[in-house]
């Protein structure tokens, strides 16, 4: 026996909308009794009523009237499609952590930090070198020509000492074994 019967007003305000919308919902499908005529009253249990339109709001079709934030209102079902996206993430992130390739913050800070700190050893040095060597240069183009030459080969050394720091990095398209690459 329903323990929670209200009626058609009490349902309208309890929701929020009007009376005529209840209607509509129980024309729609909402759980309800009787028929709302004289001697059968209209009752709604509140309990499966409140489920269906919870699900009649997610499953609707918005036509673009609560697509806006202006709205004041909540897609449901955009809603629901994001947390489930954002639980599979987190389902993913847990099974990485378990299986071992996801590296700790600190770790990526120091070993980013120590391949800028190679970048920065060669290339400044190579900037103080060229630049007083430009000033002297009657043509532009071959100025910065000869600048670019030298960070260019800057930078290549710096690559060099920082591929000798062995990072190697996978995706979840490779191969389990993370093997550096040849």
């Amino acid at each position: 026996m329903a323990e929670n019967l209200v009626s058609r007003d009490e349902f309208a305000r309890f929701i929020g909308v009007s009376v005529r919308s209840v209607s509509n919902y129980c024309a729609a499908g909402m759980p309800h009794q009787g028929g709302g005529k004289k001697g059968n009253p209209l009752r709604i249990d509140s309990g499966p009523a409140v489920a269906w339109y919870v699900k009649h709001e997610a499953t609707k079709t918005t036509a673009g009237r609560y697509d806006t934030p202006e709205a004041g209102r909540v897609d449901y079902a955009r809603e629901l499609a994001l947390e489930k996206s954002i639980d599979r993430q987190l389902k993913e992130l847990a099974l990485e952590e378990k299986r071992g390739n996801l590296v700790d913050r600190e770790t990526v800070e120091q070993l980013v930090s120590g391949a800028f700190s190679l970048i920065s050893q060669q290339v400044l040095p190579a900037g103080r070198r060229i630049i007083p060597q430009l000033k002297n240069h009657e043509n532009d183009a071959l100025a910065l020509d000869e600048f670019d030459r030298a960070i260019f080969a800057a930078l290549k050394a710096a690559s060099q000492n920082i591929s000798e720091l062995k990072i190697y990095a996978t995706t979840a398209t490779d191969s389990d074994d993370n093997n550096p690459p040849e």
